[in-house]
């Protein structure tokens, strides 16, 4: 007796295969992004914020260590009092090419205006003054953590009290492997605007 054999059913079969396909596609471009991910951009990361009535401190990243190397390669923080110029209030830059293994990046950065700045370094490191000129110190990574955010503290001069400013920001970055990719590319950062509190009389 022969016996009836089910004839498969050819589009079916393709459509199962075109599916597993996608499948693949999608998180093999998704398991990209994550092994490309940078904390430098991360717009989040960037911060400015009043402390009391005569400081600004400023929080960016510079480094990332996570699965490739990953710097600033030029990076400045403007102020820019309402109806004046922009200035330059604050530059910095990374060191590149970390050598693997290296939890000790070195930053590059001066001042563009007047006012005591102050830069604080992670992990006992002594807090340093930057100046107008372009100076270099070793700036550690976070503690436990594979990345360095750079935290500046600016003593407000009085040409800045009691007007409102606008603090924007113009990033480059750079980085190894996948992300040697991105040479010349900018991250934009959204720009703060504040009212600094009058000097007292």
């Amino acid at each position: 007796m022969k016996k009836h054999v089910q004839p498969i059913n050819r589009l079916s079969r393709l459509s199962w295969l075109k599916a597993m396909l996608m499948t693949a596609v999608l998180l093999l471009a998704f398991g990209a992004d994550e092994a490309s991910a940078c904390k430098l951009e991360d717009t989040y990361r960037y911060n400015v914020t009043l402390e009391g009535t005569h400081q600004l401190r400023l929080k960016m990243p510079l480094y990332d260590k996570d699965d490739y190397d990953c710097w600033i390669v030029s990076g400045t923080v403007y102020i820019q009092i309402e109806g004046s110029d922009k200035e330059t209030l604050f530059y910095y830059e990374s060191q590149q090419n970390i050598s693997s293994g290296d939890y000790l990046p070195r930053i590059y950065c001066k001042k563009g205006v007047d006012g005591d700045m102050t830069l604080y370094r992670d992990r006992g490191y002594s807090s340093v003054k930057v100046t107008n000129s372009l100076g270099n110190e070793l700036y550690p990574c976070l503690d436990n953590q594979d990345y360095a955010i750079v935290n500046v503290l600016w003593d407000i001069p009085n040409k800045y009290r009691g007007k409102k400013v606008t603090i924007s920001w113009g990033i480059h970055h750079n980085g190894n492997g996948p992300r040697a990719a991105e040479a010349n590319e900018w991250i934009a950062i959204d720009a703060t605007s504040m009212t600094i509190p009058s000097a007292p009389p």
